[in-house]
Parts: structure tokens; sequence; C-alpha cells
């Protein structure tokens, strides 16, 4: 896996197929490699060259002291564009990963032709309050935690008919239940960010210095990111597209690739 140096660490990224440079940005905790079960093949096959990256926070990326912010994972995003000279660029970002493009889309702009925020263009929620300070206060602990800890805190986003279902729950476990245990200071940090942008009262204002083309998929049943807190937010946003997906949870990358495929053509060659 190639790196790059920006911002005074390494990142580590990847590169499948030919055609326009669309970047693909992992949420919270997620490695990069998972995009391969999500939409990654399917961009891939529609004539992209997708460009995925591990966070700082993740490894084989660096993982430098705590805490972070969402302005300098953008500006990481940023950096490692100039890096492989691809700006403007097609921008893609799952939930803590549409932030940071939405982050990106407000700043950089001569770096992005477009933006998709997937299941994070939204509105705070007091669930996400609540969830983003729990999750830093447990890292703020410093102690290791079981390495299926990152498996229990996905297992909130189905629908509990799903967790009562014993063949759903042994296929979310061989999904994401192999991943490698998250720690400190990846964990922290990423969990700092997430609790700032949660806590931030600027968020209006960084809107509405959107000027590229954005697009807003959310997902009927996401506790994350409720379809009505996506709206509040896209009115903030000049231009902005909207695209809500039925009879789907905060997962939606892993549940519905096809559709979340088809919404961002649709969005980029209407």
């Amino acid at each position: 896996m190639p790196d790059a140096i920006v911002n005074g660490i390494r990142i580590a990224y990847e590169e499948r197929g030919n055609g326009e440079p669309f970047v693909l940005v992992c949420g919270l905790s997620q490695p990069a490699s998972t995009w391969e079960l999500s939409i990654l093949p399917g961009l891939v096959a529609a004539g992209y060259r997708v460009i995925t990256f591990d966070n700082r926070g993740v490894a084989p990326s660096d993982a430098p002291p705590a805490p972070y912010t969402v302005a300098e994972m953008a500006a990481d995003t940023a950096a490692l564009i100039e890096h492989l000279g691809v700006g403007p660029c097609i921008v893609a970002g799952y939930s803590l990963g549409a932030w940071i493009c939405e982050t990106l889309a407000a700043d950089r702009p001569e770096l992005v032709r477009a933006a998709a925020c997937i299941g994070g263009l939204n509105q705070t929620t007091e669930w996400e309050k609540v969830e983003c300070e729990y999750g830093r206060d447990l890292a703020a602990l410093g102690v290791p935690l079981p390495r299926l800890q990152g498996l229990m805190e996905l297992l909130v986003y189905p629908p509990r008919s799903a967790i009562q279902d014993d063949a759903q729950v042994r296929a979310y476990v061989e999904q994401f239940g192999a991943e490698p245990r998250w720690d400190n200071p990846g964990r922290l940090g990423q969990w700092e960010a997430a609790v700032g942008w949660t806590t931030d009262v600027s968020a209006a204002d960084r809107r509405a210095r959107i000027s590229v083309p954005c697009l807003a998929v959310a997902f009927e049943h996401d506790i994350d990111s409720p379809p009505h807190h996506n709206l509040l937010a896209v009115a903030q946003v000049p231009g902005a597209q909207y695209c809500e997906i039925p009879d789907t949870t905060h997962l939606g990358p892993f549940e519905q690739p096809a559709k979340i495929i088809e919404a961002i053509t649709t969005f980029l060659h209407p």
C-alpha cells in the first residue's frame, strides 16, 4: 500500500480503476479496506479512478496524539488530493467522512468538483451528542477495550428485528467482526473530533459558504443522521440536492451500495 506524508503524518492510500478521480473518505473508526464491501467495486465498474485512504488515527496511517479535529482531517484529505495531483475531483464521505467532505467543500472548493455526503450532512441530533461524548469518555479511560467493541458500537444501528435474527447477526459478525482492536491515540483522537463537530455552533455559516455541487444521501432509519435533520442542513447549502434511501439504517453504504451509487451517478450525470 503506498503512502504520502501530509501535514507531517503518513497517510496510507490505494487507487483502483481508471477515469475521473473519485476520493472516498472514511467514517469514524472505518478502515479504508471496508469500502470493498460497499460502493468501491461499483464505482470502479462505473468508470472512476477511485482513491481510498485511512484517516489519521486508523492503521496503517499514522495516529498522532489526540485530540483531532474535523478541520485537521479535511486538511489531510486536501493535502492528499494535492499530493496525487487529482484536484478538482469528486469526493464522497460517509458519516464522519461526510463531515470532512462538507468542510473540504466549504474551505477548499478549488479541489472539489462535487461532493456527496453519505449519512452525515445533517443538523446534529441529541443522540449524536450523547453518542460522541460517551465514545470520547470511554476512549479517555485509556484502557484497552475488547476486540469486539467496534462491532458492538455498529450493532446499535440495525433494527431490533435484525438483532433478533441469528442469521443476520452472524452476517454482521462475518462482515465486521474480524477488524482488529482500535486503540488510542487514534480512538480518542477521532472521538474528540466528533465531539468538536457535534458541539460546533458555526455549522450554518460553513454550509452557506459551499459553492460546489453537493448531494446529501440520507437513510430512512438512520439514528445518527435522520432524514428530517438532513433536510434542515440541506436547506443551508446553496443548491444542494437530497436523496433518501428507504428501509435503510446508518449502515446504508453496506446495506444498499447499489442504490447509493445510483444516487451519486444520477447527481453527477443528470
